[in-house]
């Protein structure tokens, strides 16, 4: 690893910006609390991961109780179906704080766009740190269960795994948190996909809303899962130079899960504009997304 001194600017003073030359995972020093007692941000991700993975197993587990009470048609469903209906609660409240996350850093916030001494590639703060606690300890909880039952096919389950993967390395290694908050707004999509498969299980197919859910995941789709993406490569190729700073397996996770999700995103809005074009003339009916 070779340093080099980047000079001090009116926005934050001189540091030492490394390039990566080996292989040795770059842990960081976990102080969890200052010498005062209080979170260092290292601490905040910890303790919302072990937050967010008691209310995800809580939410989870206790489906089987209020599941049957809410819903009528949750006794009827296979096994397997139960434990799908039931982790997708967790899913909800996920998808809502990834957007709200990625709006508060990427829209209202310009802390990894202003021009300073530190890369925006190796920026991040209390709040990316928070988001990528939240997100580490529902995905944890969502891939055991999707592995366990096979949930989504092979395909969903590379997904979850390389998201797990991606935040996991964000977490490690303190980099690329810009990267991997742009990454979660694809969570967007979740409440829309939940409601589609609840609505199949409940067999309302046929039904207004699930028509109306069917275009919201359309659009939603097209905004979330394809537009955004443009500028993230346009962000990512204008700043190529300071994949120099960051940790090797950063480099390969930045080359290979963007683009791998992006094709995956295209597989299967293809499924769904299938869906859309059937459902408006008049036949709504399952497109294989969730």
């Amino acid at each position: 690893m070779t340093a080099t001194a980047s000079p001090a600017t009116a926005l934050a003073p001189p540091i030492t910006l490394h390039s990566w030359s080996g292989a040795t995972l770059p842990l960081l020093e976990w102080n969890l609390a200052d010498g005062y007692g209080r979170l260092t941000d290292q601490g905040l991700c910890v303790f919302w991961a072990c937050v967010s993975m008691v209310i995800s197993l809580a939410m989870y587990y206790g489906g089987r109780f209020y599941s049957p009470v809410l819903f009528k048609c949750y006794k009827g469903l296979s096994q397997s179906d139960q434990r799908e209906w039931d982790i997708r609660y967790a899913s909800m409240p996920h998808s809502f704080i990834c957007v709200w996350y990625a709006y508060v850093m990427l829209w209202s916030s310009d802390f990894f766009f202003v021009e300073g001494a530190e890369p925006s590639i190796l920026r991040s703060n209390a709040v990316t740190w928070t988001q990528l606690g939240i997100a580490f300890g529902f995905f944890i909880v969502d891939f055991i269960v999707c592995y366990k039952y096979n949930m989504g096919g092979t395909e969903m389950l590379w997904h979850h795994a390389g998201t797990l993967l991606a935040v996991t390395t964000s977490i490690l290694t303190g980099q690329c948190h810009m990267h991997a908050v742009w990454m979660l707004l694809t969570e967007a999509t979740t409440p829309f996909i939940n409601m589609r498969w609840w609505l199949d299980k409940a067999g309302r197919k046929t039904s207004p809303l699930y028509l109306y859910n069917g275009l919201c995941i359309f659009f939603g789709w097209i905004f979330f899962r394809l537009v955004s993406f443009v500028p993230f490569f346009y962000v990512v190729i204008n700043q190529r130079d300071q994949l120099k700073f960051v940790h090797p397996m950063c480099v390969l996770i930045m080359y290979v899960f963007p683009p791998a999700l992006t094709l995956l995103n295209i597989f299967w809005f293809s499924k769904i504009l299938k869906g859309v074009v059937k459902g408006l003339s008049g036949g709504f009916t399952k497109t294989k997304t969730a």
